[in-house]
C-alpha cells in the first residue's frame, strides 16, 4: 500500500504542472545540473531543480535537489571567478578581482535555512538525510581554508559518491519527489520576481 501512495503521489506531483521549466537559468546552474544529470541517471536518484516552496510569510528557492536513496543532497550554487574568501561563520563572503571587491551572503548560512524549511515539509524524516552542499562553479580560487561541504564543480560527483550507504527506501524516494514537485511554484520569471520581492522586504534592498 505505502509504495502505490508513493507512486501516486509521485505521479500526481508531476501532473499539477508545477515542474514546467519556463526559467532561463543561469551558467553556473546550468552547469551544475549538467553535471548532476549525466552522472545521476539511475532510479536511485532524482534531481529538482530550481524549486521554489511556499513558507510561512513567502518562499524558499532552492538551486538544485537531488533526492536519493543515499539521502537528500540540497545543493547551493555559485557561479562565482577570481580570489574567494571566507569561513563557516562569517554572515558574508567576498569575491576580489581585478575591479574591486565584492561581498554576498554566506552560501552555508543560506543552504542551512533551505534545510530547514525542507524539514518542515518531511518532519517524518530524520536530519541527517539532508545533506548540505555549496558548489562553486566558474573559475574561483578560495584564499581561505575552504569549509566543510564547500566544493569546487570539479569534485561534486566524488564528494556525492562517498554517500554509499542507503537510508531511504525506493518508494519513499517516490513521495518525496511527487511532494516536492506537487508543492513547488512554477518554475518562471514570475516566481524569480516574488521571491525577490520576499527578501527584500525580509532583508533589504542588499539581500540579492
Amino acid at each position: 500500500m505505502e509504495i502505490i501512495f508513493s507512486i501516486f503521489f509521485l505521479v500526481v506531483g508531476f501532473l499539477s504542472g508545477k515542474a514546467k521549466r519556463k526559467y532561463q537559468e543561469n551558467i553556473g546552474e546550468h552547469y551544475i545540473n549538467a553535471i548532476l544529470s549525466k552522472h545521476f541517471a539511475s532510479e536511485e536518484y532524482h534531481l529538482l531543480k530550481n524549486v521554489t516552496l511556499p513558507i510561512v510569510g513567502g518562499t524558499t528557492q532552492i538551486d538544485h535537489v537531488l533526492v536519493s536513496t543515499k539521502g537528500i543532497f540540497v545543493i547551493e550554487t555559485k557561479n562565482h571567478s577570481h580570489w574567494i574568501f571566507g569561513t563557516a561563520n562569517q554572515p558574508r563572503w567576498t569575491q576580489r578581482t581585478l575591479w574591486g571587491k565584492y561581498q554576498f551572503q554566506n552560501p552555508i548560512h543560506q543552504n542551512y535555512k533551505h534545510i530547514k524549511e525542507l524539514g518542515n515539509y518531511f518532519d517524518f524524516l530524520p536530519e541527517n538525510v539532508f545533506k548540505s552542499i555549496v558548489v562553486f562553479s566558474g573559475d574561483p580560487e578560495f584564499k581561505t581554508k575552504m569549509p566543510a561541504n564547500v566544493l569546487y564543480s570539479t569534485d561534486l560527483v566524488n564528494y556525492i559518491n562517498t554517500f554509499n550507504e542507503e537510508i531511504i527506501s525506493l518508494n519513499r524516494l517516490f513521495f518525496v519527489v511527487g511532494k516536492l514537485e506537487f508543492f513547488r511554484k512554477e518554475v518562471s520569471l514570475a516566481t524569480d520576481e516574488e521571491h525577490i520581492k520576499y527578501l527584500r522586504k525580509k532583508f533589504g534592498k542588499t539581500a540579492i
